[in-house]
């Protein structure tokens, strides 16, 4: 019985932690803009994924990313949650992971694209909501991961969507308006 109230705690840890860096992210205007150079977002992400990446045998692809105006700790988590997924969601294949980004007149897409087991068209919308988990039985989670990605990108003026293929993989793609201040 200890043991199942252990765990218990321990999911229940987990999710207050969530929540916590859910609310931050969707709630909390303190943060300034400032110039962010996305290259090193992205290298801040994979340094605090690393261990995963090398458990996993993963490879993480970055094309040359802009810097532009926005909040570099939303940017990082946003890179970090989308980096996780696809080493979290993989499939018998070492994840490989690509990250990219494209103009357009009032900002940047950026893309995350992973080779991983993808998820059916008919979830699309319902993975980034609060505590939305497709495979809570075998896989770790909280259910979270996407919606602080959608609170992250919201705050920064853009919107996010997925394009995924089951049993090929998924790209998550991002918009953020640089107009925005």
């Amino acid at each position: 019985m200890l043991e199942i109230i252990e765990q218990h705690a321990g999911r229940l840890h987990q999710l207050l932690a969530a929540l916590r860096r859910y609310v931050h992210v969707s709630e909390s205007g303190q943060q300034a803009w400032t110039m962010v150079d996305c290259n090193a977002a992205v290298k801040s992400a994979i340094e605090n994924l690393q261990g995963v990446i090398e458990e996993t045998g993963a490879t993480v692809e970055c094309e040359p990313l802009p810097t532009i105006h926005s909040i570099d700790i939303l940017l990082i988590q946003l890179f970090q949650n989308l980096i996780g997924n696809g080493l979290k969601y993989r499939s018998e294949a070492p994840p490989v992971i690509r990250i990219s980004a494209e103009p357009s007149d009032s900002g940047w897409t950026f893309s995350v694209q992973d080779n991983g087991i993808g998820i059916n068209p008919k979830y699309f919308d319902y993975i980034f909501g609060v505590f939305r988990r497709l495979d809570g039985q075998q896989f770790a989670g909280t259910g979270m991961g996407l919606a602080i990605c959608r609170a992250a990108v919201e705050r920064l003026g853009g919107r996010i969507w997925v394009e995924s293929t089951e049993g090929v993989g998924s790209r998550f793609r991002f918009f953020i308006d640089t107009r925005i201040a």
